[in-house]
């Protein structure tokens, strides 16, 4: 088993196998196109043979850290999903005063004021009725979606 440090917080991560990377017994060899002797075949299989166990070693550790890391990624997706639902319902608009929105859903009225911000003045106020039921309520004419009294 080895350790790790992570180089931003400087956390241990530790990994399940040891990778020895052994240097090559004919490195002569790798710089020409000379067959090797028999003893040295026996030294290249060896070498070989180590070095795909420890490359099997390694993929098998690397689909273990993938998992770990799916998983982990997994449950930071939902919990940043879980913190983003939960934030809207801070919101300000949420707490504003139902006499509020009603001047609001008012001023969106067709002719309740000289201009509007909306392109189409008669939109906006069915717009703001598929927000939320509350809205909905608010905006509906029973409600008294009229000039603010005063």
């Amino acid at each position: 088993m080895g350790i790790l440090q992570c180089e931003k917080c400087g956390a241990d991560a530790t990994y399940d196998i040891q990778i020895d990377i052994q240097r090559s017994p004919v490195p002569h060899l790798l710089q020409s196109y000379d067959a090797p002797n028999a003893g040295e075949v026996v030294f290249i299989s060896g070498l070989l043979a180590n070095a795909r166990r420890t490359l099997s070693a390694v993929d098998a550790e690397i689909q273990k850290i993938s998992a770990a890391w799916s998983y982990v990624r997994e449950k930071r997706d939902t919990l940043q999903n879980s913190i983003r639902r939960h934030d809207s319902l801070l919101a300000p608009i949420r707490r504003l005063p139902e006499d509020v929105l009603r001047h609001i859903f008012y001023l969106s009225l067709p002719g309740s004021h000289k201009q509007s911000s909306f392109d189409n003045i008669l939109v906006a106020p069915l717009l703001l009725t598929q927000v939320c039921e509350p809205w909905k309520q608010c905006a509906s004419p029973r409600s008294g979606c009229g000039p603010p009294s005063r």
